[in-house]
């Protein structure tokens, strides 16, 4: 049975990135057998693509990527000290602390908080800040997480405050997700795309020669990009780590 080559697309910047998946796109509608394979690559291809288009653009449009990872990492410090909290047997008021807490942050979105657009995790993030400062200060000051909330809150409010300075400029970018966090569940889709490929040829054994010379196909574009990853380990497994600011 024919098998897709390994590639790390995590590996390769935003343009290769999203070129790559354009040209899987192509090859692989061009069949129909594996219409069903690829759909989710070809409705996340025009995605990508508005927001790469957007987000190359200025350095103005740098600095909103910028003070959104950064309101992002205060989101995920302040929710992974909640979090651990939780654990603290040593000390039963601070996993109540934790709990009610959590509530807070479940309820405004939790880890999938900072995959909202631009706007939504604005709106959440302020909600949420005053939720908590309003309904949670007691556990708050169990934890001694004032300060941490604050910063969140200032970092939130920068973004907010240059993007709302944009004004048209800044409006193109409304309701488009930061490619960068396209990225990663773009890249889990390709993984399912490929095993699902490769699938087809028990599912479908009479078309599975057809279904072989697609592999073929699929593989030399691979090979292309393969040039453009530093090495050429099987695709990651792991958690990607938060972008560095």
């Amino acid at each position: 049975m024919s098998q897709v080559k390994s590639i790390s697309i995590s590996q390769l910047n935003n343009g290769d990135f999203y070129q790559f998946i354009e040209n899987i796109v192509t090859i692989v509608s061009q069949e129909p057998l594996a219409s069903g394979v690829i759909a989710t690559l070809v409705a996340d291809q025009p995605i990508l693509l508005n927001s790469f288009k957007k987000e190359a653009l200025t350095i103005e449009t740098q600095q909103i990527v910028a003070l959104d990872r950064k309101r992002d990492r205060a989101y995920l410090k302040f929710k992974t000290l909640v979090d651990g909290y939780a654990w603290d047997d040593e000390t039963p008021a601070n996993i109540m602390a934790s709990q009610k807490l959590q509530t807070f942050i479940k309820q405004h979105g939790g880890g999938k908080l900072i995959s909202f657009d631009y706007n939504k995790e604005t709106a959440s993030i302020s909600s949420l800040v005053l939720d908590v400062t309003t309904h949670a200060g007691d556990a708050l000051t169990t934890l001694s997480l004032g300060g941490t909330i604050s910063f969140l809150k200032t970092c939130n409010d920068e973004f907010k405050d240059f993007y709302a300075a944009r004004g048209d400029a800044a409006s193109v970018l409304t309701n488009v997700p930061p490619f960068y966090k396209l990225r990663k569940e773009v890249a889990v889709h390709y993984r399912t795309f490929a095993s699902d490929l490769e699938s087809l040829q028990r599912f479908l054994p009479a078309d599975a020669a057809t279904i072989a010379n697609l592999i073929t196909r699929v593989n030399v574009e691979i090979d292309k990009f393969r040039l453009l990853v530093p090495n050429t380990p099987d695709e990651e497994q792991q958690p990607e780590p938060m972008p560095e600011v």
